[in-house]
């Protein structure tokens, strides 16, 4: 379960990171593009631009980390299932919260500046290409701001029908079709005690099965009989 949870955190781990880089190459291909007697020394303009995004990261980590937060509080076979996972997310996405706010505006300090991403006048045809296809989307729902809340609303009720409609209990219900039967006898019974019981259960279930068969008019094969 501790795999599990360090698995499932891997996607989220970079996301701090990405947004505090991405916020700071912004940052100095503006500070680059100012005349060189305009521009603004590279530390301030790193540290300006992380302290920019830094509300939004820290917020972001901690809503993920308030969903995962009811694991914490499950009882009984759930909760020694799921606390495991629950801590090692929790763990992993703390600690990459923390090295996106100290280890990586140091080094975006280190090697961003002298690079051809800061130098470049305008980003890759990979980029431009996302961007026109983004582009009118991102306008589309600028405009429509009322239409997108009420579909938004809509998801939140469904969501939250379906959420009622739901069970509450950690595993379902199982029937095989079968009949498990358990002998529970004092504490220090012997081994012969023990297969002695065993038997005595036994020949209680071949007789009642026994009984069954002839009520219900069931024939039985060699094999079965057997068995």
């Amino acid at each position: 379960m501790t795999l599990g949870g360090l698995a499932i955190a891997i996607g989220a781990l970079v996301d701090d990171a990405i947004i505090d880089v991405e916020n700071i190459v912004r940052r100095l291909r503006e500070n680059h593009a100012l005349p060189e007697e305009q521009r603004k020394p590279v530390l301030a303009v790193i540290y300006s631009a992380s302290v920019e995004v830094r509300a939004s990261i820290v917020l972001a980590t901690a809503i993920i980390l308030l969903a995962f937060l009811p694991l914490f509080f499950l009882s009984g076979i759930e909760g020694r299932l799921l606390l495991p996972l629950g801590m090692a997310f929790c763990i992993s996405l703390s600690v990459s919260l923390l090295v996106a706010l100290t280890l990586t505006p140091a080094l975006a300090a280190w090697f961003l500046p002298d690079t051809k991403a800061i130098s470049s006048a305008g980003d890759s045809r990979l980029v431009i290409a996302i961007k026109r296809l983004y582009q009118p989307v991102l306008d589309w729902s600028l405009k429509r701001l009322a239409v997108l809340t009420g579909l938004g609303a809509c998801g939140l009720v469904a969501a939250g029908l379906g959420l009622a409609r739901t069970g509450t209990g950690f595993l379902p219900e199982f029937n095989e079709g079968a009949l498990v039967i358990g002998a529970v006898t004092e504490p220090g019974t012997s081994l012969d005690q023990s297969i002695g019981i065993a038997k005595l259960v036994d020949q209680a279930l071949n007789e009642t099965e026994a009984q069954f068969m002839r009520a219900t008019g069931v024939v039985m094969s060699a094999e079965e009989q057997s068995l």
